[in-house]
């Protein structure tokens, strides 16, 4: 008797467990669109997704001719990249196939294979977290990314994964429900920030919590994220691609944590390319964010002392030659004073708090720089 009051009370329990975890969509009719076939969704920051069909940051270069292979690589993982749309559905339900995770420690699989939601109200209200996918043990996995208790219209901000690849992805919501295009954005042109694992987005918890996409929320723009982890050492293929990418507003170049041997010999290269084709756009050198590192080695405080002096020095020469249109922001002030090791994970990648510092910090300066209000 006792044995099968025992039996009884664990399969309820089970029955409650399961219950639980059950995703909303599982009860509840689901219409499935694939958004790069639906032009009622806007997908941003993949400049070259026309001409491959991939949710992929840079051409297609299958046998690594025209990129390193590293970099070539990561521009699979689609981060910065957004889906936007508007919607009366409660739910906004993620189908999807991602690859292998690329190795990052300090980071959790909610920002490296996850698909965050973001709602807003109104035009006029801010956009809010509403919700995120986990995709831990599976590659393919279906799970809801929002959901909200009534129907009302709503405009929607999906930010795809940071550090893996995104082999397929539709996007579900209730049937009846309806679908509209979103509006365009309030800053017109396109925010393109080349950097390093930090640009990439590491350490945020989820993908709407990078400094760059903090940014293109907080200033209403589409952002193009080109950071390549431990390999944004100034390459002159992808400063050409940056120059051919069409309505560029600004360009923020943010790679000295990986420059460290390099800077000095390819940012002038650089930012040459990018000027042939854009010879006014705002270009803003950002130099690194101060590390716990700083704090320990005089040895290594010295060289990043000098490295920033340089970017400094080197702008400030381009302006007295008739740049009237860059700019150098200290980036070892973004993080706070005292506390900056707050915002820090392992000492150098930023965590969301360091990562809301930075965006805070870049969009008070960009904001005079575009003319925003």
């Amino acid at each position: 008797m006792k044995k099968l009051v025992l039996f009884i009370l664990l399969s309820v329990l089970l029955a409650c467990h399961v219950q639980a975890r059950r995703d909303p969509a599982e009860t509840t009719s689901i219409k499935w669109y694939e958004p790069k076939s639906d032009s009622k969704f806007t997908i941003e920051g993949l400049p070259w997704l026309k001409s491959h069909g991939l949710y992929r940051r840079l051409p297609a270069d299958p046998q690594n001719k025209e990129f390193r292979e590293p970099v070539n690589s990561m521009a699979d993982c689609p981060a910065g990249a957004m889906i936007r749309f508007t919607t009366t559905s409660k739910k906004i339900v993620i189908r999807a196939t991602v690859g292998e995770e690329t190795t990052v420690y300090d980071m959790p699989a909610t920002a490296k294979s996850g698909i965050d939601g973001y709602v807003r109200e109104g035009s006029d209200s801010e956009f809010r977290f509403c919700g995120v996918t986990n995709s831990t043990d599976q590659k393919t996995f279906e799970q809801s990314a929002c959901q909200r208790p009534t129907s009302e219209k709503r405009e929607y901000i999906l930010n795809l994964p940071l550090y893996n690849s995104l082999k397929s992805l539709e996007i579900g919501l209730e049937e009846g429900s309806t679908l509209e295009k979103s509006q365009p954005h309030t800053q017109a042109g396109k925010l393109i920030v080349y950097g390093t694992s930090i640009t990439q987005g590491a350490a945020a918890e989820r993908p709407g919590l990078t400094y760059v996409n903090l940014l293109g929320r907080g200033l209403d723009m589409e952002v193009v994220n080109l950071g390549f982890s431990s390999h944004g050492t100034g390459d002159p293929a992808v400063a050409h691609r940056i120059a051919e990418i069409d309505d560029i507003s600004a360009v923020i170049l943010d790679y000295e944590a990986n420059g460290q041997e390099t800077i000095k010999t390819t940012m002038t290269p650089f930012i040459d390319i990018i000027r042939s084709k854009y010879p006014k756009v705002p270009i803003i050198v950002l130099s690194q964010i101060k590390w716990t590192l700083q704090d320990w080695t005089t040895e290594y405080a010295a060289s990043k002392e000098d490295l920033k002096t340089y970017q400094k020095n080197l702008v400030e020469a381009r302006i007295k030659a008739g740049d009237k249109n860059i700019y150098f922001i200290d980036g070892s002030k973004l993080l706070g004073g005292a506390d900056y090791g707050e915002g820090l994970t392992v000492g150098s990648h930023p965590n969301a708090l360091g990562m809301v510092r930075m965006a805070d910090g870049l969009r008070t300066k960009l904001k005079k720089v575009l003319g925003s209000k």
